[in-house]
């Protein structure tokens, strides 16, 4: 039966592990770092409240406008 022995690495081969293991770290670490300051740096959608919660401070939107927009040259807006 045959049976594999394991050598010791060598300097270089420790090197070369050590490097790899240092440059993955710090590709990991700092993907984290700007996901992680992605997400702090976003508004909340609504306020303190829970969603769909009527007392989370947010104001009705009926009676609201909606952005101008241009109108073609001989279109008048409805109702005026």
């Amino acid at each position: 039966m045959t049976r594999y022995r394991r050598r010791p690495l060598e300097r270089e081969e420790e090197a070369a592990a050590l490097a790899t293991s240092v440059v993955l770290g710090a590709g990991v670490a700092a993907v984290a770092f700007y996901v992680v300051r992605l997400l702090l740096s976003r508004d909340p959608l609504s306020g303190s409240g829970a969603a769909g919660d009527p007392s989370d401070g947010s104001e009705s939107i009926e009676g609201t406008e909606g952005p101008e927009r241009a109108l073609p040259a001989g279109e008048r807006v409805p109702g005026s």
